[in-house]
């Protein structure tokens, strides 16, 4: 979260120097302290700050409620960038996350535009047989596995998992059928279901273009207020108005992500 406030309150403290130099100049155009206290008043910087976190908030409510953990600040966001998930088979062969339904999860990832990683490990065999039931062509060994990846790759393993140690400065999610607080991952399926996984990857994209949505309508209306307050159509009252309902639509968007559970199934595909 330290890192969340840090760049936040830079973000905060460019958006305030930058509303006083804007008001400096609608008093420089207009003469009017007046329009210049209605800019103040309408003008809403802290807002950028406020709904980035309600974002992160309520996505991860959401996800936790439907037995995903994020654990870390701004994964959903650094997640939703994925392109490449790196499975370890050893890992997975420990669970009971390689049922019948695995194909159908590699598939979903695949539609999702995601290119899906097997890393046999100590275990050939399997990862043969999981590659030709789930349709994963990419096969590598653990010496190709341990070779440094592009950006925007996941690890999908356990607290343990070698990769894991390999590659600490990838997006890792962790399969922890217990203390799920203690893995050192930046997600956590609890309960070792990667049936999960699709959601988890889908809320992660939503978390993004909530966060470019309220940033394009924060900027829109924030600049909106500083016209028509230079202007003189907006007065300290409908300035305050305009700020808390600017405010409102940016935390109700932030907020729609708590309701994404009810709308979708568990399995995601």
């Amino acid at each position: 979260m330290a890192q969340i406030w840090q760049a936040g309150g830079a973000r905060l403290l460019q958006m305030y120097l930058l509303l006083l130099s804007l008001a400096a100049l609608i008093y420089w155009y207009a003469d009017d302290s007046m329009r210049v206290v209605t800019a103040l008043i309408a003008f809403c910087p802290c807002v950028f700050v406020l709904t980035g976190a309600a974002v992160d908030t309520s996505a991860r409510s959401s996800l936790a409620r439907r037995a995903m953990l994020v654990r870390t600040d701004s994964a959903l966001e650094a997640l939703g960038r994925t392109e490449t998930i790196v499975f370890d088979v050893d890992a997975l062969s420990r669970t009971n996350s390689l049922g019948a339904d695995f194909p159908h999860i590699a598939a979903s990832l695949r539609h999702m535009g995601l290119h899906p990683v097997l890393c046999t490990g100590s275990d050939a065999d399997a990862a043969t047989r999981i590659s030709a039931a789930a349709g994963i062509t990419d096969i590598r060994s653990m010496e190709e596995c341990e070779m440094p990846y592009e950006k925007h790759t996941a690890l999908v393993g356990s607290p343990t998992s070698a990769l894991h140690a390999e590659h600490p400065d990838l997006m890792r999610i962790n399969l922890s059928p217990a203390s799920p607080a203690n893995a050192d991952a930046e997600a956590v399926l609890i309960g070792e279901d990667l049936r999960h996984l699709p959601a988890l990857i889908r809320m992660a994209r939503r978390t993004r273009t909530k966060i470019e949505q309220n940033a394009i309508f924060g900027h829109t209306l924030n600049f909106i207020a500083l016209g028509l307050a230079a202007a003189g159509v907006l007065t300290p009252v409908t300035g305050a108005l305009w700020h808390a309902a600017s405010a409102l639509i940016l935390l109700l968007n932030a907020a729609s992500l708590r309701f994404v559970g009810t709308r979708e199934k568990k399995f995601a595909f």
